[in-house]
C-alpha cells in the first residue's frame, strides 16, 4: 500500500503538469539532478595495524534521482523534494523509511524528502510552514542538511535580513494519554544576515529540547529526567579583504541534561551519577585567491574534544555531512568517530584541519581540482573517571586528492578522481606505541545530470 501511495504522488505530478495550461494563474516547475557513480576501495576501513588483518579492496555503482517540483499561484507555492531510486547496484532493492516494518515492496523507494508552503505577505514579509531544510546555516561547516517540520517566518528590512522558527523533531502526544506532550522533541531558532561594510555577518542562536531523552538516543534505562537542552550559536562571515575571498564560522554548542540513572551500576560510581553537561565549539576559515584561469585556496577548521564528556566516552565538534572535509578520511571514514550513542557522527570529529587546494579551468570544458589536507587530533584520555578507552590521542593523519572534470554538454558532466590517506597512531591510551594502518586508496568516476 505504500508503495501505490508514492507511485500516485509522482503520477499526479506528472498528470498535473500535462493539464497546467488549463490552469490561468498556476504555474507548475520541475528541476532535479541524477548522478551515477562507480567507486573502487582499498582498505577503506584502515586496517592493517595488526599483521593479521586482511586488506580488502572492492568496487560497487550508486545512483540517486532528485526531483524538486514547485507549484505557484499569486504570492503562494509549494515546493517539494522527491527523492527516488537511492541505491547501490545490485544490493538496495527497496528504500525503507527508517524504522519501517514494511516488507516485500521491493521496488518502493520514493521519498517525499521536502515538502513545505510559503507565502509573501508584501516583498519583505513571508512565512514558510512543512517539511523543509534544516542542520543547514551560513557556510558548511557544522552542517547536516536534513528534513525537519517547522514553521519559519523572515523579514527583510534596511539592515539586511531577520528570522525565526519554531521546529518539531518529534510528537509524541496522542489521544490516550494524559500530558504526553510534554516528552516532545522542540526546536526555537532565531537569525539574521546583515553587513559591515563589504563583509556578510550572520549570526543564529537556538535552543533544543530532547524531552525524549535518552531513550531516543539509545542512552541507558533506569533514569529520572526532565530531558536533554542543547543552545546552540553559531556566526557565518563571508567577503573579501586586501584581493583575498574568505568565508568563516564559528560554531558553539552547549548540552545540559537533567536526568541521573538510578540503576545500572556503573552510572552510579561517585562522579558518574551527575548530568551530562558538556560544550563543544568548533571555528573555520576558508580563504582563496582567484589568479587568471586557477582559483588556490587554503582552509583551516578546529573541533575541540571533551575527554570527560559522557562520563568520560569523549565528545568532539563533529565537521559534519555537508562539509566534506576530505573524500576518505572525511566524508567516507569520519576520522575522529568517537562511536558514542549521544550522536551520530558525519565527518571529521575533534580535529584539526590545514588543507591546500586549487580549481584550475584548464579549458572551456575542464576543470582540474588537487587538494592536500593535514589533519592532528585534539583528542586526549579522560582523567576525571579513570576510563581506559582507546582515543585518538596525538594521532595526525594526512590525504591528497584529485578530480577532474569534463563538461559534455551545459547540463551534463563526467568527472573522475581519486585519494590517498595515511593514517598515524602516535599512540593509543592503554597500549603505548602501536603499528599504523595501512593506507586507504579510492579511485571513482561520475556523471552528474542537472535539469
Amino acid at each position: 500500500m505504500r508503495n501505490f501511495w508514492a507511485k500516485l504522488i509522482l503520477l499526479a505530478i506528472v498528470a498535473f503538469a500535462f493539464t497546467l495550461p488549463a490552469w490561468a494563474a498556476a504555474n507548475l516547475t520541475i528541476t532535479g539532478d541524477y548522478e551515477v557513480q562507480g567507486k573502487q576501495w582499498k582498505n577503506q576501513t584502515f586496517l592493517g595495524a595488526d599483521p593479521a588483518d586482511k586488506i580488502v579492496s572492492y568496487g560497487f555503482y550508486e545512483q540517486e534521482l532528485n526531483l524538486y517540483p514547485k507549484l505557484s499561484l499569486g504570492a503562494t507555492f509549494v515546493e517539494m523534494k522527491l527523492a527516488t531510486h537511492d541505491v547501490t547496484w545490485g544490493k538496495d532493492y527497496h528504500a525503507y523509511p527508517t524504522g519501517s516494518t514494511e516488507t516485500g515492496e521491493h521496488d518502493f523507494n520514493l521519498a517525499v524528502e521536502r515538502c513545505y508552503l510559503q507565502h509573501a505577505f508584501s516583498k519583505t514579509l513571508f512565512i514558510k510552514a512543512g517539511l523543509m531544510d534544516d542542520g543547514a546555516w551560513s557556510t558548511s561547516f557544522g552542517n547536516d542538511n536534513e528534513g525537519s517540520y517547522k514553521v519559519m517566518v523572515g523579514h527583510m528590512w534596511k539592515y539586511g535580513f531577520i528570522g525565526g522558527q519554531i521546529n518539531k523533531y518529534k510528537e509524541i502526544g496522542d489521544a490516550t494519554t494524559d500530558d504526553l506532550d510534554k516528552d516532545d522533541r522542540d526546536g526555537y531558532i532565531a537569525y539574521a544576515i546583515t553587513k559591515l561594510g563589504g563583509i556578510s555577518i550572520e549570526p543564529l542562536i537556538g535552543y533544543i529540547v530532547y524531552s525524549d531523552f535518552p531513550n531516543a538516543l539509545g542512552g541507558p534505562v533506569g533514569y529520572d529526567t526532565d530531558g536533554l537542552k542543547v543552545m546552540v550559536a553559531y556566526c557565518g562571515f563571508r567577503g573579501e579583504v586586501a584581493g583575498l575571498g574568505f568565508e568563516a564560522e564559528v560554531d558553539y554548542k552547549d548540552y545540559k541534561c537533567d536526568w541521573k540513572n538510578t540503576v545500572d551500576p556503573y552510572y552510579m560510581v561517585a562522579g558518574k551519577n551527575a548530568a551530562v553537561d558538556y560544550a563543544l565549539y568548533g571555528f573555520y576559515l576558508n580563504a582563496w585567491k582567484q589568479l587568471d584561469t586557477a582559483k588556490v585556496g587554503a582552509i583551516l577548521a578546529y573541533g575541540s574534544y571533551d575527554a570527560d564528556a559522557i562520563w568520560g566516552a569523549g565528545a568532539g565538534f563533529d565537521f559534519e555531512d555537508d562539509f566534506d572535509s576530505t573524500l576518505i578520511l572525511g566524508d567516507d571514514y569520519v576520522f575522529g568517530d568517537t562511536g558514542s550513542w549521544s550522536t551520530t557522527e558525519d565527518d571529521l570529529v575533534g580535529m584539526t584541519l590545514i588543507k591546500l587546494y586549487a580549481n584550475i579551468a584548464a579549458t572551456d570544458k575542464i576543470t582540474i581540482s588537487p587538494s592536500a589536507a593535514y589533519i592532528i587530533s585534539n583528542q586526549e584520555k579522560s582523567t576525571k573517571y579513570g576510563d581506559t578507552t582507546e582515543l585518538l590521542e596525538e594521532a595526525t593523519a594526512y590525504e591528497f586528492d584529485l578530480e577532474g572534470s569534463y563538461k559534455i554538454t551545459d547540463n551534463l558532466s563526467y568527472t573522475i578522481g581519486g585519494g590517498y590517506a595515511k593514517v598515524d597512531l602516535a599512540k593509543v591510551a592503554t597500549s603505548g606505541v602501536i603499528d599504523d594502518p595501512d593506507p586507504a586508496y579510492l579511485l571513482f568516476h561520475k556523471l552528474n545530470f542537472n535539469f
